[in-house]
C-alpha cells in the first residue's frame, strides 16, 4: 500500500496476500486476550521503515551495484547508530568494546550478507512480493524459538504460519495464464 504512493502499483492479489500475511503474523505475535504491547507499537513503527526500505532497495537495486548500494547500506546505518550511542548510552564505547565478537557476527551475517543478498534478490522480484516473503522472519523466529529454546509449539504458531506461509506462495502464482485460458 506504501507503494502507492511512490507510483508503485500492486496487483489486488498482492494486496489480498499482505492481508494474510499480516492476518498470519498477527495471529502469531498477539499476546492473551487480545492484547498489544507497548513493545509491538515500536515493531509497527519499524515496519513502516521496513517497507520504506524495501521500497529503496526497489528502486535502486537494478541500477546500482549491489556491493556498493549494500556498503552505502552499512555506511549510513552505522553512522546513525554511533550519533544515537553517543547521544542516548552513559558509556558506548565500553560496550561496543565488551560486545565486539557477537557485534561483528551479527554486523557480517545478519546485516553484510543477509542485506546484499536481499539486494541481489530483489533485483529479481517486485517489491509487494519481497515484502511477504521477508514478512516471514516472524514466523522463522517462532519456529527458531521451539527448536532452539524449546517454546512450546502452539497452535496459534501453526495456523499464523501457515497463513503466512499460504500467502507467500499465494503471491508468486501468476494470474495472467488462467485469465488467458479463459478467453
Amino acid at each position: 500500500m506504501l507503494g502507492a504512493l511512490f507510483g508503485r502499483k500492486a496487483k489486488a492479489k498482492d494486496y489480498f496476500a499482505a492481508l494474510v500475511a499480516v492476518a498470519g503474523l498477527y495471529i502469531i505475535t498477539i499476546g492473551k486476550g487480545f492484547s498489544i504491547a507497548p513493545g509491538d507499537l515500536f515493531v509497527l513503527a519499524g515496519s513502516f521503515f521496513w517497507a520504506l526500505h524495501i521500497l529503496v532497495i526497489s528502486r535502486f537495486a537494478s541500477e546500482v551495484d549491489p556491493i556498493e548500494l549494500s556498503a552505502g547500506q552499512f555506511a549510513v546505518c552505522g553512522a546513525l547508530s554511533l550519533i544515537v550511542a553517543m547521544i542516548f548510552e552513559p558509556q558506548p564505547f565500553q560496550g561496543i568494546l565488551s560486545a565486539a565478537v557477537p557485534l561483528l557476527y551479527g554486523g557480517i551475517f545478519s546485516c553484510g550478507v543477509a542485506f546484499t543478498l536481499q539486494i541481489v534478490a530483489q533485483r529479481h522480484a517486485p517489491p509487494a512480493h519481497a515484502s511477504i516473503i521477508l514478512a516471514m522472519e516472524g514466523l522463522f523466529g517462532a519456529l527458531g524459538g521451539v527448536l532452539i529454546l524449546s517454546e512450546p509449539a502452539t497452535a496459534r504458531l501453526f495456523l499464523g504460519g501457515a497463513l503466512m506461509l499460504s500467502a507467500a506462495i499465494f503471491s508468486q502464482i501468476s494470474m495472467e495464464g488462467k485469465k488467458a485460458r479463459k478467453a
